[in-house]
């Protein structure tokens, strides 16, 4: 995972990871940086690992369900990671506002057919929108 300085375009911080990420987002607030890591085999590891943006230091990471996180996206608010995966739904990973340390996983509304491409909040945070193939 590497970060860069959008001003000045200088790399800020390279984090080694256990393995590539597929998707990424950052906290409204800058904070934290959001990493997609899955395991490939049976899921059993899949999880979101958050990064402190300021010293690139791992901070702490939530285990998602056994399906790959395909897209992420946090809410306005930061109190909310919307996490679209591989199987057709979506996990609101809903936290304390103000403070994402307190994840927990809530119920995934089916969207498609196939798996989620993107997801992505309204500016007030009040709806958002959800990208997957089939109908």
């Amino acid at each position: 995972l590497r970060v860069w300085d959008a001003a000045t375009g200088a790399e800020r911080f390279t984090h080694e990871l256990e393995a590539n990420p597929f998707c990424t987002a950052a906290t409204p607030d800058g904070r934290f940086v959001a990493a997609e890591i899955s395991d490939l085999g049976p899921g059993t590891n899949n999880k979101v690992v958050f990064v402190d943006a300021a010293t690139g230091a791992a901070a702490f990471a939530l285990p998602t369900r056994r399906r790959p996180v395909t897209a992420l996206a946090f809410s306005p608010d930061g109190a909310t990671l919307l996490a679209g995966t591989g199987m057709s739904a979506t996990e609101p990973l809903v936290a304390g506002r103000g403070e994402v340390r307190r994840f927990a996983l809530a119920a995934p509304p089916v969207v498609s057919a196939t798996a989620v491409q993107d997801v992505s909040f309204a500016p007030d945070g009040k709806h958002y929108v959800v990208v997957g193939g089939g109908k």
